[in-house]
């Protein structure tokens, strides 16, 4: 014990005759009065007896440095939250007349990488049927720049995927549809989006050089195209299970019978669609104040076989049309499914040109 703290004075001293030298094992071995073998043999590593010494945090300094340096950072996100994306969170809410509400539905369109046909097969039905709603059920964005998975440099293109986004699919969704009430529902790839904003990226500073001094709303075109955009979220989610949480949250009621949300809901009382699993599927249940009730995944409208796609792509293309009672709380949901060539949509056939 004595030797210890010999060690321990013998490496302050040290540090207080060179005040601006940063002592390493190396410096220690030149100048130090003690071995190798001694100083191994009481603390174990060099950290360590610089962590004894008090040159170095010890380690429930260096978690509380870490945990305040955490939380300082989330504030960030906070104040772009309440100033860029809370403005605009069911900014553009309508009234609508009438017992039956026509809502169309898509999800998971990935910008560029969106299936030419299918959107405009999208569009076209909705210019014939003038829904109420368009509900765009999350992740109309991609932003490969941000992924997860390895990119390849030669196909970063974020400034072509924000206009893509917003020449090809708000535009004439909202030339179509002047008066339909456009849903913006937020998924994983929004969620990125506008964490990624709130932090500066590089990637996104180029967007931001590009747009000059444009803000979320231009960016994204909200207010342009009149999107009214579903963002009850929590950007300061930090584990990704967490994320998952936030986004479950972020569903819209539409009069109190149909819920659309992005990532399924474990819901057990009303009918309701979900995108984000690219896979069409519909199930029955019951539910005990509603009775018979149905929720539908919607296919997307990516092209098949993307390269995010892990594993076996088992992606349907398509959307999906709802049709509900207010007076008696009833809804009717309508996949429907567009082939590699061909769709059949409300006894319209579509047909793929070469």
């Amino acid at each position: 014990f004595e030797r210890r703290c010999v060690g321990i004075a013998d490496l302050r001293a040290l540090q207080q005759a060179e005040p601006d030298a940063f002592i390493t094992m190396n410096w220690y071995r030149l100048h130090g009065k003690y071995s190798d073998a001694t100083w191994i043999a009481h603390f174990g590593s060099f950290l360590e007896f610089r962590r004894q010494a008090g040159l170095e945090l010890n380690r429930h300094q260096h978690k509380l440095q870490r945990d305040i340096a955490k939380h300082a950072s989330l504030d960030i996100l906070e104040e772009f939250y309440d100033a860029e994306v809370l403005p605009w969170h069911q900014k553009f809410e309508q009234d609508h007349k009438g017992d039956l509400l026509n809502i169309m539905v898509c999800s998971d369109l990935h910008d560029i990488e969106v299936d030419e046909f299918c959107l405009q097969v999208f569009i076209d039905q909705c210019y014939r049927t003038q829904p109420h709603i368009i509900v765009l059920n999350g992740d109309i964005y991609d932003n490969y720049e941000f992924s997860r998975f390895s990119q390849d440099p030669r196909q970063c293109r974020p400034v072509e995927r924000m206009n893509y986004v917003l020449e090809r699919i708000f535009k004439p969704l909202r030339l179509a549809c002047p008066d339909a009430q456009i849903d913006l529902i937020v998924g994983n790839h929004e969620y990125r989006i506008l964490t990624l904003m709130a932090n500066a990226v590089p990637s996104l500073k180029v967007i931001l050089a590009d747009f000059v001094g444009l803000r979320l709303k231009d960016i994204l075109g909200l207010d342009k195209y009149r999107i009214n955009l579903q963002a009850k979220l929590d950007l300061t989610a930090w584990k990704k299970k967490d994320i998952d949480n936030e986004l479950k949250k972020n569903y819209k009621i539409y009069e109190g019978c149909f819920i659309a949300c992005h990532k399924p809901l474990q819901n057990k009382d009303m009918s309701g669609t979900n995108g984000h699993h690219h896979t069409l599927e519909i199930r029955s249940f019951t539910s005990l104040t509603r009775g018979r009730c149905t929720w539908l995944q919607t296919p997307a409208m990516h092209v098949m076989g993307a390269e995010y796609i892990e594993g076996v792509d088992s992606s349907n293309m398509g959307f999906s049309q709802v049709i509900l009672s207010k007076s008696t709380q009833e809804v009717i949901q309508i996949p429907h499914l567009v082939q590699s060539t061909w769709a059949q949509v409300n006894g319209v056939i579509y047909r793929r040109k070469k």
